[in-house]
Formats: C-alpha cells, structure tokens, sequence
C-alpha cells in the first residue's frame, strides 16, 4: 500500500503471511519519507522498519529478524557556503530457538 500523505511525505506498507504444513511465516515493513525546504535549505527524512517471523513444526523452532533504519540530510546553499550533513542511525535484532537466543546490531 503507498500512500502520499502531502508533495512533502510519502509512506508505503507491505505485509506477508503464508501458512504450510511444515512452518508458518509473517512479516512486513513500513516506509516514510519527509522532504522539505527548498531555496537555499533543504532536508529529507526516510525511515524504514520491519520485521520477519518463521516457525518451524517439526522440529519446532523458530526465526525473527526485526530491523529500524532512519537517514536524514541537511544541504545548505548560500552565496559562497555549499555544505550538507549527513546522520545515518539503524538497527537490527536477530532471535532464535527454542533456546532462547539472539543478537543485535546497533
């Protein structure tokens, strides 16, 4: 599903689910996206999330993945100064089983 909330944001949606004899399996993301200024400032925003599940019947176990990312940037241009900046912030987290066990990156 997308969705174009103005000329500046955008958002866009996905989801998954499937179902068999051996495992069932769910997931989705979401996506959004800020644009803005104009003349000699402008800045974007996006961010994306999602995560994706599995589970096994036999033998039991099972499989998440769950991630977050944002980026942002500023570009400023005035008379002489033509700069930007840059901030890249993420994360994903990774579990398992059916001991309990995991990892995540920051």
């Amino acid at each position: 599903m997308q969705w174009k909330v103005s000329n500046n944001i955008s958002l866009k949606v996905s989801a998954y689910f499937a179902i068999t004899p051996q495992a069932m399996m769910a997931g989705g993301n979401m996506q959004a996206n800020f644009s803005g200024g104009g003349g000699p400032v402008s800045f974007n925003v996006f961010f994306k999330m999602g995560a994706d599940f599995i589970i096994y019947w036999k033998p039991y176990h099972y499989h998440a993945s769950l991630f977050m990312s944002m980026t942002a940037s500023v570009s400023i241009h005035l008379l002489f100064i033509h700069t930007g900046f840059n901030l890249d912030l993420s994360a994903n987290l990774n579990v398992w089983g059916p001991s309990f066990s995991g990892n995540g990156v920051v």
